[in-house]
């Protein structure tokens, strides 16, 4: 008797896929803390200063930024949080997303199952190299802007200097 290793996974992943319960946190373990350089990136998409821009949480790239003009003519200073990513972070975000989605797979199928008396461990039927590759296919770095939008409920406002960010506020 011959098995042949599951390799299709096309027909498995569905283009809007989504990932549940979890929060950004769950992918930044792989990413550095926000420096000055997010800081510079914000001042110069949100055209403010480095002074109206606090830093809230390193780990989370979480930033607190003050519109200068609302401040200057005394009126309704608008305040919006932001999270900013390097193009380099996101992309190790879109890799911990996939090392979860990778896990999720393999805990959602038994460890074993009986077949006319014959158990099997169908986990050793999948081939891991090719399940890699349509998640690494699927889940793009416009996908992973996206994710990042969804579990952190942040508008995406676009790229400056290599920098990705988001808003919430305004």
């Amino acid at each position: 008797m011959e098995i042949k290793l599951f390799k299709d996974y096309n027909e498995l992943v569905n283009e809007n896929f989504y990932i549940p319960n979890v929060k950004l946190d769950n992918f930044l373990n792989t990413v550095e803390l926000a420096s000055d350089k997010h800081v510079m990136a914000i001042e110069a998409k949100y055209k403010t200063f480095k002074q109206y821009i606090n830093i809230e949480d390193k780990k989370k790239h979480l930033f607190k930024a003050n519109d200068v003009t609302g401040d200057l003519l005394n009126n309704n200073r608008v305040v919006m949080d932001v999270h900013c990513f390097h193009s380099y972070e996101v992309d190790k975000i879109r890799e911990n997303i996939i090392a979860y989605c990778m896990s999720n797979f393999f805990s959602e199928i038994p460890q074993q199952i009986t077949i006319f008396g014959a158990v099997i461990s169908p986990v050793t039927l999948i081939d891991k190299d090719g399940l890699k590759k349509i998640f690494d296919s699927k889940i793009t770095k416009d996908a992973t802007v996206k994710i990042i939008s969804v579990i952190s409920g942040f508008a995406y406002d676009g790229v400056q200097n290599d920098f990705y960010l988001w808003r919430k506020g305004v």
